[in-house]
């Protein structure tokens, strides 16, 4: 391990001598947020209208969406029934029942 980061190192200096990039000790390390995902599936047929965009802030029962019933044509809200970042969402087209519609990103570390 000790050999691998001191061959990092050194590769890292001579780029950064050929192309201004910052030096190891000056790069900060970003820490990557890991999500649990929460799936919202179709409880009907019908075309979807999505009215939320990625990476919305979602809290529950937000509207993230309608269903428009292909049969009868009545307007269904879609209500979340969790809180989080919506990482997924299905386009405006038909849906059948069982269908994913959407994934909310439950930020956990």
């Amino acid at each position: 391990d000790e050999l691998v980061a001191r061959h990092a190192e050194n590769l890292f200096r001579a780029l950064s001598s050929l192309n201004n990039t910052p030096s190891p000790s000056s790069v900060s390390s970003k820490e990557i947020s890991l999500f649990e995902r929460q799936q919202i599936i179709s409880q009907s047929t019908g075309l979807f209208l999505p009215t939320r965009k990625l990476r919305d802030e979602i809290k529950i029962n937000d509207i993230i969406g309608f269903m428009i019933d292909s049969v009868s044509l009545s307007r269904e809200e879609i209500r979340s029934p969790y809180q989080g970042i919506l990482t997924e969402i299905a386009d405006r087209q038909l849906w059948r029942f069982g269908e994913k519609l959407a994934t909310i990103g439950k930020r956990i570390a």
